[in-house]
């Protein structure tokens, strides 16, 4: 049985999120792109996602124009991801017929110099053949198998930098230790990128004007960035109230919250926003100053305990203290 007994009833919640001055903000995080070597990784960054490749080429195909139509402005939008991956495409394609080049040149100056022969030190004629057929054949949406370029090339998405606002002040009713957040204005702002790492080919090794050592190694290229103001997020947010050590705080939470956007509605954000609104508690009741309110002389007490039962309408604190 607890000692000591206080409830907050619903107008001192209020008076305490009136207090904020609105709009509000929530949080802001800023991070440049981090590369594809988390991706390896069994721990990844809250603000990344690994992009499942064949869905994003479905994407970027055919139905494209209807799956970007509720962003504007979403023609620049098309224009831009259609122009950057498809000069990926035709970059990668003319790297490998580079390669094959070579192999070719090899091949004949080993026929014109049987005394000085080059050895070839690179992919197998056949392979780069039939890249460089898929390659072609998906510039001209002629593909239907995605496999074969699904192991070429690797997308990530990730957020750059995010802002988020709370425009008006959020609509609750108390309710124990937990109770659901109506926020009724959102206003998000921020950058996110989408990038492709694939399959490189680099000259190691030369004679006579002739490559004839080619190394395996990769390159990464921003596919599209695109900034938001004010655009659609999915959220779903509650309050939790926890002791931390006197004090009785409110710590806020999204449940959901992604932007309501292709491929980008995949990267967690509720991830990111929960670890920073664990950092920002509000503090509503020091059970601390309230323990040595206790009328007795003579005597000093300390909080040894703190517990909130779950009940509706109210949040009620019992604290149960002890004597120094």
């Amino acid at each position: 049985m607890s000692d000591l007994k206080a409830t907050i009833n619903q107008s001192i919640a209020d008076k305490i999120v009136d207090s904020v001055t609105y709009p509000f903000t929530v949080f802001e995080h800023r991070k440049p792109f981090g590369g594809f070597g988390l991706l390896n990784t069994e721990v990844k960054s809250d603000d990344e996602v690994s992009i499942d490749s064949k869905k994003f080429l479905e994407q970027i195909t055919s139905p494209l124009k209807s799956s970007f139509k509720s962003f504007e402005p979403n023609e620049q939008i098309i224009e831009d991801l259609h122009f950057n991956f498809y000069s990926e495409l035709t970059s990668l394609k003319e790297n490998l017929s580079e390669c094959l080049i070579s192999f070719d040149k090899v091949e004949k100056h080993n026929i014109d110099n049987n005394d000085d022969k080059l050895i070839w030190d690179g992919p197998d004629k056949n392979y780069l053949l039939e890249t460089i057929k898929n390659l072609s054949n998906y510039e001209e949406m002629l593909i239907s198998d995605y496999s074969a370029i699904d192991k070429i090339i690797e997308f990530k998405g990730q957020i750059t930098w995010v802002r988020v606002k709370l425009g008006k002040r959020p609509i609750f009713k108390i309710n124990g230790k937990r109770f659901d957040l109506n926020l009724p204005s959102i206003l998000p702002s921020g950058t996110a990128e989408v990038w492709a790492k694939h399959i490189w080919l680099k000259c190691v090794r030369k004679k006579w004007g002739i490559c004839y050592g080619w190394k395996w190694t990769t390159k990464e290229t921003r596919l599209l960035s695109v900034s938001l103001v004010d655009v659609k997020f999915k959220v779903k947010a509650h309050a939790i109230v926890e002791p931390k050590g006197t004090l009785v705080n409110i710590y806020g939470s999204f449940d959901e919250f992604r932007i309501d956007y292709p491929i980008l509605k995949e990267i967690p954000l509720e991830k990111l926003g929960n670890s920073y609104l664990k950092d920002l508690p509000v503090a509503i009741f020091d059970a601390g100053v309230y323990a040595k309110t206790i009328p007795v002389l003579d005597r000093s007490f300390r909080v040894s305990n703190i517990n909130i039962p779950s009940e509706e309408g109210q949040i009620t604190v019992e604290v149960t203290v002890s004597q120094d």
